[in-house]
């Protein structure tokens, strides 16, 4: 399955999406999103390939499973990322159960601002979640 628009469909005259840069992940490869602005699975990907952002969010250890650990860090840096500076949790999560349809992400139930990747990540980054987990240093939550 195809993430977001950038799945190889043309666009209202008859091109396909032009490619630009993703996100610099260090050691991973560079990613490449669709020209258009940025969406917000994208922006959290980018937020859990970067170390420095573990604090605020993280994988869980459990395959494409990520947590919100301060959720009103993650709405304020979207927020900015979108020039709306009255972002707030309540409508990041507004924007994330619109993927729930698109089976892009879907919530964990039972678990508070714990969401899980359902789409095809690893044909996007070239890496399984174990792969990925290893070379960000991710240890699965003890809380689990």
């Amino acid at each position: 399955m195809s993430v977001g628009s950038c799945n190889g469909r043309l666009n209202k005259r008859g091109r396909r999406g032009r490619q630009v840069s993703g996100p610099n992940l260090g050691c991973f490869p560079q990613i490449h999103w669709c020209s258009g602005p940025i969406q917000l699975w994208q922006f959290l990907l980018e937020l859990l390939t970067d170390k420095s952002c573990q604090a605020f969010i993280s994988w869980t250890g459990d395959g494409w499973e990520f947590k919100l650990s301060d959720p009103d860090e993650v709405a304020r840096r979207w927020g900015k990322r979108k020039n709306k500076p009255k972002m707030n949790y309540e409508k990041l999560s507004r924007g994330l159960r619109y993927y729930y349809d698109k089976n892009i992400i879907h919530k964990t139930s039972g678990k508070r601002y714990v969401y899980r990747f359902v789409c095809d990540l690893k044909s996007l980054l070239g890496y399984a979640p174990e792969e990925l987990h290893a070379m960000l240093d991710v240890k699965p939550d003890a809380d689990e």
